[in-house]
């Protein structure tokens, strides 16, 4: 019987089940590495989002001040300007929910808080420890704060977890 050259008889040429096995278990391993960083990756490049918004109505919020009374309140997040902020009420990614929280008068002349929270179903719900963050101003001071539930403004430090990496 002729065979080919460099052909066995009886062997067919490809991989055995064991060595694709191997294979399956070493992408498995990889995969279960690199997966939690890149959701990481992803949880941090929201918060950079929510940042980014929460900076986007320090701006506007100004810029309502210096022609009002008295800062905006969240009713006027999203109304068009001049007679609102002009503002979405969510990050454009949409995992977090833009709120305005305004002092009581005569305060609201001299401050606000503004918040940024995930909802249970939205894209950020695994972030446990920065679900909210939030800036709050207050006579020309500014804190920032984060927290997995209310921030608590009264701590000396309002942002424990680090969510506002600056």
């Amino acid at each position: 019987m002729r065979h080919r050259l460099g052909h066995r008889l009886g062997c067919s040429p490809g991989f055995t089940l064991v060595e694709l096995l191997a294979a399956v278990v070493v992408l498995g391993v990889l995969l279960a590495v690199a997966l939690p960083s890149f959701n990481n990756s992803l949880r941090k490049s929201r918060r950079s989002d929510a940042v980014s918004a929460l900076t986007a109505v320090q701006q506007a919020q100004e810029r309502w001040r210096s022609l009002h009374p008295a800062y905006a309140a969240d009713s006027d997040l999203s109304v068009a300007a001049p007679t609102g902020l002009g503002l979405s009420s969510t990050t454009s990614s949409g995992a977090y929910g833009i709120a305005i929280t305004s002092f009581d008068p005569p305060d609201n002349a001299i401050g606000y808080i503004v918040t940024a929270a995930t909802s249970s179903t939205g894209p950020q719900s695994g972030d446990a420890a920065c679900a909210n963050m939030g800036v709050k101003v207050r006579s020309g001071n500014i804190q920032y704060g984060a927290a997995a539930a209310a921030i608590d403004w009264s701590a000396t430090d309002p942002d424990p977890n680090r969510c506002w990496n600056r």
